[in-house]
C-alpha cells in the first residue's frame, strides 16, 4: 500500500473515532492535532488506567468526554448476549498514555501514534487499520452503588451511539466486573461504498464514573480486535 493510501486510511479511522466520540460525520482530518500533547515510548510493557464521559444513575446516560492528553514513558457468557470476536495473542506495549486529568492511565500498543478529539485520546496504527480510545462517563453525584448491566450498555450507546451506522450486537460480562460489548458501524469516505468497522467495547464501573475503552477496525485488522482488548484491558487503571 503507498504512503499516501495508508495515511489516507490512517485519517478517516481517526474520523470514524471522533465522529463516535463527538457525534454525526466529521472530516477526515478531526481528531489530529497534536497540540498539547507528549508520547513517549519504552521498549519494555507498560501498566495504564481507566476514564471518561457523562452519564446519570443506573439508567441512560449519555456525553463527551474532556481532558486534553498526555503521554508518558512505562517499563513495563451472560444470559442474551452474544459472545466477542475470536481471542488472539497480547499485542505488544511501547509506553503508557496518562490522562492529563489525572483520571486514568492506559497503555500504548506498538507503533500506536497519539491524537485527540474532544478531550479524548485517540490511538492508531501507522496503515490505519486499528484505532482504541477511552471514555469516561460522570455518574450522578453520590452514585456508589454497583450498576447494572443494562445501565453499563446503555452508557456506551450514550457515548458512542452517534457515530455513522453504530449498533451494539452483544455483550458479556467481564470477570471482576464490567462489560465487554461488541459493536458495528461505518466508515464513508467520499463517493466511495462505505466500508465496514467494528470493534469492542469494555466498559467498567469505577466508583462514580464510569470508563469506556473503545477499540475500532477496519477489516484488515478486524481479528486483532480481541488481542487489542485482552492487552488493553489489564492496563487502563484509575488514578
Amino acid at each position: 500500500m503507498s504512503n499516501r493510501r495508508i495515511w489516507t486510511a490512517g485519517l478517516a479511522l481517526v474520523a470514524l473515532l471522533a465522529a463516535l466520540l463527538l457525534g454525526g460525520k466529521v472530516s477526515q482530518t478531526a481528531g489530529l492535532s497534536n497540540a498539547g500533547l507528549s508520547v513517549a515510548h519504552a521498549q519494555t510493557p507498560a501498566t495504564s488506567a481507566p476514564t471518561q464521559s457523562p452519564v446519570a444513575a443506573p439508567g441512560p446516560a449519555g456525553g463527551s468526554a474532556p481532558g486534553q492528553p498526555a503521554v508518558v514513558p512505562t517499563p513495563g457468557q451472560t444470559p442474551g448476549a452474544s459472545p466477542p470476536a475470536q481471542t488472539l495473542g497480547a499485542l505488544p506495549i511501547s509506553g503508557t498514555f496518562q490522562d492529563p486529568q489525572k483520571r486514568f492511565e492506559i497503555g500504548i500498543l506498538e507503533t500506536m501514534t497519539v491524537s485527540a478529539a474532544g478531550g479524548n485520546p485517540l490511538f492508531q496504527q501507522p496503515d490505519g487499520n486499528l484505532a482504541y480510545t477511552v471514555a469516561v462517563v460522570p455518574l450522578t453525584p453520590g452514585t456508589t452503588n454497583a450498576l447494572p448491566d443494562v445501565a453499563l450498555l446503555q452508557a456506551a450507546k450514550d457515548t458512542f451511539g452517534r457515530g455513522e451506522g453504530f449498533q451494539t450486537t452483544g455483550f458479556q460480562a467481564v470477570e471482576g466486573g464490567g462489560l465487554q460489548i461488541s459493536w458495528f458501524g461505518r466508515l464513508s469516505q467520499g463517493p466511495t461504498p462505505p466500508k465496514p468497522v467494528s470493534g469492542s467495547i469494555l466498559a467498567k464501573q469505577q466508583g462514580n464514573q464510569i470508563f469506556l475503552l473503545l477499540v475500532a477496525a477496519l477489516e484488515p485488522s478486524r481479528e486483532q480486535v480481541a488481542g487489542a482488548i485482552a492487552t488493553l484491558a489489564p492496563t487502563l487503571k484509575v488514578l
